[in-house]
């Protein structure tokens, strides 16, 4: 029984030495065979680029002049000169009220006033005759001067009837119909001058020394996407909030096309530097953690391209793009897709045919 236990040991010594033996002599590239696959990747050159620095801020528009357009006295709506939508040039005649016993009144003062000036015509010849007093004299030029008092008034109450437009621009949605009865002050439509209009936005008081009127201004609104619209601060409130530490802007944008209308939420951009140059990667490509970012950087090594992570320090966005202020150099390339499978160290390939997109789906420009 021991001489066959014995045996058996002696026999499992023996492959065992043969096994690692054999193991040992194998070449080192029949041992590479079980070596992982490269990691497909999408790869961006860093390079410098010029980027506007600008102030981000919510607006709201507001349109340069805008009224609600109303009458100045009560009384029955007889004409309405005007449709919803419609453009109207300053001074266009909008509304008429009920004048009809106005209009009677005035002309029976016209007529008492025509023959009050002829009285008073002839008096004055007479008065040079001495067959009329001096005295009987004013008492006619007084009557005149009330006739005429009174002629001008019912002019005016007559105007006041009338709604004009006091000055160019659209005219919103009709809140009027002939036969209503209007008080003074009721609302007949809104009326907005759209050819030049205003966005209202507020900044934080410690970019206060940034801004000054005359900076240019860019505003993005969502009814028109990657449209951009063109204007210059035109005014800064000289007082700081105190609830929330901010401070108001106004600008004025030139709006030709009237895509623009009051109201609208907005997205407005001042600028600060017409340019400053940066290095600039793909937002995709930074691998954010709170004890630092880092990024996947391809080299070339022995032949083979290794990709191998790097720490860097980032400065302001602009986009999908993020300014590189330290830890990478003009003409590195980085991985911006597949990065989340590699190991530092670890070989990739590079597929071309990839490229980083922005996030309106657009291709970056891929150095």
């Amino acid at each position: 029984m021991k001489s066959t236990l014995t045996t058996l040991v002696i026999v499992a010594l023996a492959a065992a030495a043969w096994f690692f033996a054999d193991l040992r002599e194998r070449p080192d590239d029949s041992r590479a065979t079980h070596a992982p696959p490269p990691v497909t990747v999408g790869v961006t050159e860093v390079h410098k680029e010029t980027w506007e620095s600008f102030l981000s801020a919510t607006g709201t528009l507001r349109a340069a002049q805008g009224v609600v357009i109303t009458p100045q006295e009560e009384g029955l709506v007889t004409a309405i000169h005007f449709r919803s939508g419609q453009q109207v040039n300053k001074g266009d005649l909008l509304l008429e009220q009920y004048t009809e016993e106005e209009q009677q009144q005035l002309q029976s003062v016209l007529a008492q006033l025509d023959l009050a000036q002829k009285n008073y015509d002839r008096s004055q010849d007479l008065v040079g005759k001495q067959a009329v007093s001096q005295s009987e004299l004013d008492t006619k030029l007084s009557e005149l001067e009330r006739l005429s008092a009174l002629a001008k008034n019912l002019e005016v109450a007559i105007a006041k009837r009338k709604t004009h437009a006091p000055f160019a621009g659209q005219l919103g949605v009709r809140k009027v119909n002939p036969g209503q009865y209007l008080e003074a002050g009721d609302p007949v439509v809104r009326l907005e001058s759209l050819g030049k209009i205003l966005v209202d936005f507020s900044l934080p008081q410690n970019q206060l020394g940034q801004v000054g009127v005359g900076q240019p201004v860019r505003v993005r609104v969502d009814a028109w996407p990657g449209e951009i619209f063109a204007g210059a601060v035109t005014a800064i409130e000289p007082l700081v909030d105190a609830g929330t530490r901010n401070f108001n802007v106004e600008a004025a944008l030139v709006n030709n096309e009237l895509k623009l209308l009051p109201g609208m939420f907005v997205n407005t951009e001042l600028v600060v530097d017409s340019g400053t140059a940066v290095l600039a990667i793909p937002q995709a490509a930074v691998m954010f953690s709170p004890y630092g970012n880092s990024v996947y950087v391809v080299e070339n090594s022995g032949g083979e391209m290794t990709a191998n992570s790097r720490s860097i320090s980032l400065g302001t966005r602009h986009g999908d793009k993020v300014a590189v202020t330290a830890g990478l150099e003009p003409g590195e390339r980085v991985v911006f897709a597949g990065h989340l499978r590699l190991r530092n160290g670890g070989r990739v390939a590079i597929d071309e045919k990839l490229a980083p997109f922005d996030s309106a789906g657009q291709p970056m420009e891929n150095h």
